[in-house]
């Protein structure tokens, strides 16, 4: 029965970070795949069911003892958490660790685990919209370490792509499951843990030519990526969900992209550039300027993308990777979010003068060339490509600016920088002198 059922994870939860053993993990999982289709599991009045003589012809355990396995196992699930970090009060970091079940029991009678999940988790693993990853639960049946399952699920949510970006070490480790005090040294940590999971994957699933490679800071090992191939028996097996970066995430970005654009919002952050203070929120705008643009740039190769939506049109990014039909929108100053949540923004048709207060309206969008995708700075030189989008240069004449759209574009290109850029920090300085003249 088990061989055809999936399990369904919110990306949120299969990167957050939590400690199971083998018999754990497997029971967590059987239990997700008797939660879909049904509204057990959700409530402690009506847990789901978990038979022994199911549980252990699926995992082809020996009868005798999997019974009082599985009880172990379910004393173990009640008092485990996942750990994970939000934003408090908009701009402070809360860590926050929740309780995966609210209720566990067994039956010795019948053989019987009966387990409930608790309220946080149920969008989590029901009712997902999204950013989750699917994959078969026989998958894993043949897993017998924890580690290469949790590797599995790292893996998995990135299979349309076959490449993981590199993750911290100890951030690694805590999504591993690897406690604090085992394994201290990478060599017993690759040794003992890594290559083992690999091995297992590679051979038990549909997850092949692991290959991982390490990135350090001198001689130490600051963090690790991967690259891998998955097959697929069916078409209808391949997974439709992908990770941030991929699936209704507004912007995707490749390697170089990250870097430069990354590099404009860190230095736009630091220097309190109007339209990029919200950030605050997420970054530290106290942190060196480098270190900064290292987060974000982190961040964009991890997939982590929609949060810097705003600041990256406003450092002139164009995303040309929008799937979706493009729709007409009309967008008030003052009344709508300076960035549309649903279409890009268009290059405006007219100058604007200083006089003018007459509201944006985004009538239709254009679908560039694929080719333009992304444009270095000098190719923006060498194809005049310094346009202003309507809405900043909106901001820009509403703070008081006077100067006309061709005007800015001609002094950003003396200074060689994106016209965005420019004009940002332009609203910045007027801003600034609307504060002293108060």
């Amino acid at each position: 029965m088990l061989d055809n059922d999936k399990i369904v994870k919110s990306n949120s939860l299969i990167n957050a970070r939590y400690q199971m053993e083998l018999s754990e993990h497997r029971l967590m999982l059987v239990a997700i795949v008797k939660t879909r289709g049904t509204n057990k599991g959700f409530d402690k009045e009506n847990p789901v069911e978990i038979a022994a003589k199911e549980y252990a012809e699926f995992f082809n355990i020996a009868p005798d003892n999997v019974y009082s396995m599985m009880k172990e196992a379910q004393d173990k699930l009640k008092r485990r958490t996942f750990d994970y970090s939000e934003v408090y009060k908009g701009k402070y970091t809360e860590h926050v660790s929740e309780p995966i079940f609210i209720r566990s029991s067994y039956v010795d009678s019948l053989g019987l685990i009966r387990l409930s999940f608790s309220p946080s988790i149920r969008p989590l693993i029901s009712e997902l919209e999204g950013k989750f990853t699917e994959y078969e639960l026989m998958q894993i049946k043949e897993l017998t370490s924890q580690y290469a399952i949790r590797l599995y699920e790292l893996l998995i949510q990135w299979r349309t792509v076959g490449k993981v970006q590199e993750i911290p070490l100890d951030d690694f480790r805590l999504k591993l499951g690897v406690g604090k005090k085992d394994y201290e040294r990478f060599y017993d940590l690759e040794k003992r843990v890594i290559d083992v999971a690999i091995n297992q994957v590679k051979k038990h699933t549909d997850i092949k030519n692991i290959k991982m490679e390490k990135h350090k800071n001198g001689r130490v090992i600051r963090g690790i990526s991967f690259t891998f191939t998955a097959s697929f028996k069916k078409e209808r097996d391949v997974i439709s969900e992908i990770p941030l970066s991929q699936e209704n995430s507004k912007i995707i970005l490749n390697d170089k992209q990250a870097n430069l654009f990354a590099s404009m919002i860190a230095k736009n952050v630091c220097d309190c550039i109007e339209g990029f203070g919200y950030l605050n929120n997420i970054v530290d705008s106290n942190q060196n300027e480098k270190l900064l643009a290292k987060k974000i740039e982190n961040d964009f190769k991890n997939g982590d993308v929609d949060q810097y939506e705003k600041a990256l049109i406003l450092c002139g990014f164009i995303d040309h990777s929008y799937k979706k039909k493009a729709k007409s929108t009309e967008q008030e100053i003052g009344e709508k979010p300076l960035v549309s949540q649903d279409v890009p923004i268009t290059k405006p048709k007219n100058t604007r003068t200083k006089k003018s207060t007459e509201k944006t309206s985004i009538k239709s969008i254009e679908t560039p060339s694929i080719s333009d995708v992304f444009i270095t700075e000098e190719k923006r030189i060498e194809k005049n490509t310094y346009d202003i989008p309507s809405h900043v240069m909106e901001r820009y004449i509403i703070n008081g600016g006077t100067m006309t759209e061709a005007e800015l574009i001609a002094c950003a290109k003396e200074e060689k920088k994106p016209s965005v850029s420019f004009v940002m920090r332009e609203i910045g300085v007027l801003i600034e002198k609307k504060k002293q003249n108060k």
